[in-house]
């Protein structure tokens, strides 16, 4: 950290009956000390309203120190049990490389070349390549954030594109957690048009909290959008073979802004039930798309990092694979047997319907059921996913249609068709690209 000459003055100086004098003698007794006297003096004393607590650093704990491997530093840990240990910062791989290039920070610890040195090349070819871009030398090879141009993408359950009811990802009426839900209103889905996930929808038709933002996303590896079969195709990258990471967030309603989570942490493996959180750029908020290699094709899915797989196979957990797909219970062949009830569930809420031999049954069963993210080798369970661009409604000035306005359009106003189609029209622009 850096610290005023002031505060460096009131610290050597020590002067006897401040707080500096008095907490250096109980901080000889404490565990790495400077990282705790340093802060005690800024927030206690009156420098507090000068503090600025951003130090521009990327860390994580999500390591604990018992789950260490071999010999253990014996200083780091006071407690009477030598199992019950604090967290030590995780080491950075290039399972972290999206937290670390979305981060918005200037540093970042631990790396150790010894466990991972790839990461530091992905660093360092990141920061070659946006030099470049910013000397004008390169196109931006990555674009990112103008797919849907703004507006939005409604996240389509792929079995269920030409049902009574398409499902897509949302959520439900309260909370933050994320359901397979309608996508339309009541009286949409009779006047869709046949291969209508290829175009574009009105935001007018659609229900409330089934719009996503997808972005931003790492540059390593591409993603675009097919307008043939509203599909995103992945293609892995030099370091990522699942290809870029993006965060999902919602775009409207009381919950806009909070982002996609993949784990709950009520488990005692990664994945769950799913919700929407604050975003936090951790590694359950960064999804991939499957491409069919190592998860399966249109899924979502995100990677759990190495040192955790590692660990739970370790601890009684063999068969916990590297990725989690977003899919529903019951459906499939391979739920997972420790998953714990949900301990907020609502009363008469259930994650699968109350049914025998759901295996392979229509996925319509589960509408309005909460999405779990699964292990992505859990066949029928994992759901295929399309998306569909909006477009907004609007008048000759420009200005878009709001949401409250039920008026129909009249010969004054147009559609725009970014990204997508109108309605009654069939032709397609090229792909899209994110």
């Amino acid at each position: 950290f850096i610290f005023s000459r002031e505060f460096g003055s009131y610290v050597a100086e020590a002067k006897p009956g401040t707080l500096a004098f008095d907490l250096l003698e109980y901080m000889e007794h404490v565990v790495v000390a400077d990282e705790s006297f340093f802060g005690t003096l800024l927030r206690a004393t009156e420098f507090c309203t000068k503090l600025n607590n951003n130090n521009l650093l990327h860390i994580s704990f999500d390591r604990w120190e018992n789950e260490e491997k071999g010999e253990r530093d014996a200083r780091k840990c006071i407690m009477a049990d030598r199992d019950h240990c604090g967290r030590s910062p995780t080491i950075m791989t290039t399972d972290y490389a999206a937290v670390l290039e979305l981060s918005g920070q200037l540093f970042a610890r631990k790396f150790d070349d010894d466990t991972d040195s790839d990461i530091k090349d992905y660093l360092d070819a990141l920061r070659q390549r946006e030099a470049l871009e910013l000397k004008g030398e390169i196109e931006e090879s990555v674009k990112q954030a103008t797919a849907f141009e703004g507006h939005g993408v409604l996240i389509v359950a792929k079995d269920t594109i030409n049902t009574e009811v398409p499902l897509c990802l949302g959520l439900g009426e309260a909370r933050n957690k994320v359901r397979l839900v309608p996508c339309f209103e009541d009286w949409v889905p009779e006047t869709l048009a046949p291969n209508w996930e290829t175009g574009a929808v009105i935001v007018e038709e659609t229900i409330l909290h089934t719009r996503w933002s997808i972005g931003p996303c790492s540059k390593d590896g591409s993603l675009e959008r097919s307008v043939e079969t509203a599909e995103l195709l992945m293609t892995p990258g030099n370091f990522s073979s699942v290809g870029p990471r993006c965060m999902l967030t919602q775009v409207d309603g009381i919950r806009e802004g909070r982002c996609l989570d993949g784990e709950n942490g009520m488990q005692e493996t990664p994945g769950g039930t799913t919700q929407v959180f604050p975003c936090a750029k951790r590694w359950h908020q960064f999804f991939s798309f499957g491409n069919g290699d190592e998860v399966p094709k249109n899924s979502i899915h995100v990677s759990i990092p190495r040192h955790q797989v590692h660990r739970l196979r370790d601890v009684g957990y063999p068969e916990q694979e590297y990725y989690l797909c977003l899919g529903v219970r019951g459906r499939g062949a391979a739920d997972e047997p420790n998953w714990q009830p949900d301990p907020v569930m609502e009363e008469g809420e259930d994650l699968f319907p109350d049914e025998d031999n759901l295996e392979g049954e229509p996925l319509h069963k589960w509408n309005g059921m909460q999405i779990v993210a699964t292990r992505c080798s859990n066949k029928g369970a994992v759901i295929e996913w399309v998306y569909v661009p909006f477009i907004v409604e609007t008048d000759n000035s420009g200005e878009g249609k709001g949401k409250d306005d039920n008026s129909e359009a009249t010969n004054d106003q147009t559609v725009t068709l970014e990204g997508g189609r109108g309605k009654d029209s069939e032709e397609e622009e090229s792909n899209e690209e994110l």
